[in-house]
């Protein structure tokens, strides 16, 4: 069972540029933009934001896995 997570909604405004390289980070780190937001304010907590970037990565695994059980079935059900 995934962790309880508090989470809040926050908006930030930056440069194009920024937006660009991050989205870029996270295709090539297999994250969501979000996720590849978090991971790297994490870092810059040191040994703190760990316990912040884990508890994103357990939750992001998740996700995929649950994604990639969708697909297999919605494939067997097309070859069905």
């Amino acid at each position: 069972m995934a962790k309880e997570i508090d989470r809040v909604n926050f908006r930030v405004r930056g440069p194009k540029g920024l937006y660009k390289a991050l989205n870029e980070a996270a295709e090539k780190n297999e994250r969501t933009f979000n996720s590849e937001v978090i991971y790297r304010l994490a870092q810059t907590f040191g040994e703190e934001g760990k316990s912040f970037v884990n508890i994103d990565e357990e939750v992001e695994s998740r996700i995929k896995q649950v994604l990639t059980e969708i697909a297999a079935r919605g494939k067997r059900q097309k070859a069905a």
